[in-house]
């Protein structure tokens, strides 16, 4: 049953590009900003949030990248930088769009009680490795994970 293990190694990226969708909402920078604390900065925390708001808008829309660019708080290296974020973004986006409802089509065509929770299993095991492995790649060197996650998906030059 190639069902099971397509559902398996899919999970993971599924529930990933689910927490990124969710992460890169107002909602949840106006948590951020309210339950974390900041670095200290001269600007004051609603200018500080107020900006945090326009870079958000910048990766999600491109009215929000022509306001980023207007602002003129930005140089050209960051501009360029949130440029490839959104377009990294709209493809991981558009993946979660397609890949969350196969995912959920393919669990529901297994039918087999046995089947799914086999599925629901192996899709767990899978998604605690990859924790676990995000996990121990940060703390062992995180500015290597760091860079290493932007060499591969941004011109190394624009970050």
């Amino acid at each position: 049953m190639w069902r099971v293990p397509l559902l398996a190694l899919l999970y993971p990226v599924v529930l990933t590009l689910l927490f990124v969708r969710l992460a890169f909402t107002e909602p949840f920078v106006d948590f951020l900003y309210k339950h974390t604390e900041l670095t200290p900065d001269p600007l004051p925390y609603e200018v500080r949030l107020e900006i945090a708001k326009l870079g958000l808008r910048s990766v999600l829309s491109d009215e929000g990248m022509q306001e980023f660019k207007n602002s003129g708080l930005f140089n050209a290296r960051e501009i360029k930088h949130m440029e490839d974020v959104k377009k990294l973004l709209s493809s991981l986006f558009l993946l979660l769009y397609i890949a969350l409802p196969l995912w959920l089509v393919l669990l529901i065509s297994l039918k087999d009680i046995k089947l799914i929770g086999k599925a629901l299993f192996f899709s767990s095991v899978f998604l605690e490795a990859f924790v676990v492995f995000v996990v121990l790649a940060s703390f062992i060197n995180y500015e290597w994970l760091f860079v290493a996650f932007h060499n591969l998906f941004f011109d190394p030059y624009s970050w």
